[in-house]
């Protein structure tokens, strides 16, 4: 389950290996692998990135060295360079375009073979993200057939990699039968396939089903992987992650925290303290169903305590909150009062919520499998439906208690 991950803490700690492996990489001889984790701190988009910042100059000087030109797959690293110096509105930028498209010009000109770099799917997305629309502009016929090649092979990998230049080119596209049920995709293709869904959502049908059955793959094998190997370990037990698995994991999960920490907000929010001793636990073992299915409960039995009435869950709220004189007043409900009919229709409006908290929150939760696709709740949802449930019991208990010192 998805459960099994705190996407917060796990992406810090992703973060850490990808520095570490930073300081461990020589540009000159690595420079993919440099490239790929300069595109990870990338990910963040934040003002001032301490990260990413000393990497930029140094990005530039190599990719306007004779150096970078020297062989035919560092493209690929340039192509990620630009993408990254462009965003950052370097200088060099325009001139880092310059030297990929004299480059690439030259490249194509020689049959593209099993090893040429345009048939590297890893290369190929570094190139089309540098160059995006302008590259399509440029060669528009040969790459887009060729791209549209590799999009349709058998391979896992070089589809997704493939279709990924095809939408950063610009081609039209939806995402269909590209994906495999995700308990059939290779483990070792499960980052690839995380990755290529979070970045490209926008174009992939069902993505909430898609990526949650994904993520919840990844996290029942996630002890496979190993983001840094430790002296001592036994290599077989493990699946070391590249620098590219690595740093498409970071993106992945930055595009998955996007969002303030759910676990934060549970904690910052004052939910009724019965609703909070019942559901922390679940809630924050990603249990988001069960931990709403708990709350439930403690709202019927806490009508029930505070109206003697022996009935449950909707027909409880009716005889609770229902009729002239209902057993709790959420108002004073005085027929003489101007205002009457505002406190009638307040009386009501709070039994509907009390009444839907039990048909829409309660009863789904009870009747269904957890994996019901349509029901499945996440966090944000989940600590919604905690604090609709709060509240009724809030005012519940503040009508109880203005009933007891009336009777005072």
């Amino acid at each position: 389950m998805v459960s099994m991950i705190n996407f917060y803490t796990y992406r810090e700690e992703v973060k850490r290996s990808l520095i570490r492996r930073k300081e461990e990489l020589n540009i000159d001889e690595y420079p993919l692998d440099w490239a790929w984790i300069a595109y990870a701190f990338n990910c963040e988009d934040t003002g001032g990135n301490p990260l990413l910042e000393p990497m930029l100059e140094q990005a530039s000087r190599w990719a306007i060295s004779e150096k970078a030109l020297e062989y035919d797959r560092n493209i690929g690293a340039l192509g990620i360079f630009c993408f990254v110096l462009n965003k950052a509105k370097h200088r060099n930028y325009e001139k880092v375009n310059n030297l990929i498209l004299e480059k690439l010009k030259d490249l194509i000109t020689k049959k593209i073979h099993k090893f040429h770099p345009l048939n590297d799917p890893e290369i190929v997305f570094g190139l089309s993200i540098g160059l995006g629309k302008g590259l399509s502009k440029e060669f528009p016929n040969l790459l887009f057939r060729h791209f549209k090649e590799g999009a349709s092979s058998e391979s896992l990998k070089r589809r997704l990699f493939f279709t990924a230049a095809l939408i950063e080119l610009g081609a039209e596209t939806t995402i269909t039968n590209l994906l495999p049920p995700a308990d059939q995709i290779p483990i070792n293709d499960i980052i690839l396939a995380i990755w290529f869904v979070e970045r490209y959502k926008k174009y992939t049908l069902n993505f909430q089903q898609i990526d949650h059955a994904l993520w919840d793959i990844f996290a029942k094998t996630k002890e496979v992987f190993s983001l840094e190997l430790h002296e001592g370990e036994d290599i077989s037990r493990y699946s070391v992650l590249s620098n590219v698995e690595l740093a498409m994991l970071y993106e992945a999960l930055v595009f998955k925290t996007n969002e303030p920490d759910p676990n934060m907000l549970f904690d910052n929010y004052p939910l009724y303290p019965r609703i909070r001793e019942v559901s922390e636990s679940l809630y924050k073992k990603g249990e988001y169903f069960n931990a709403v299915f708990e709350a439930t409960k403690v709202l019927n039995d806490f009508v029930r305590n505070s109206t003697g009435l022996q009935e449950s869950e909707k027909i409880l709220m009716q005889k609770a909150f229902g009729g002239d004189n209902p057993p709790i007043k959420f108002n004073p409900m005085d027929k003489a009062s101007v205002d009457f009919k505002s406190q009638k229709n307040e009386q009501q409006g709070l039994q509907l919520i009390a009444e839907g908290i039990f048909a829409a929150f309660r009863h789904p939760k009870g009747h269904e499998p957890k994996d019901t696709h349509w029901g499945k709740l996440g966090p944000y949802e989940a600590l919604d439906q905690l604090i609709t449930i709060s509240y009724i019991i809030a005012r519940v208990e503040q009508a109880v208690q203005k009933d007891v010192n009336n009777e005072k």
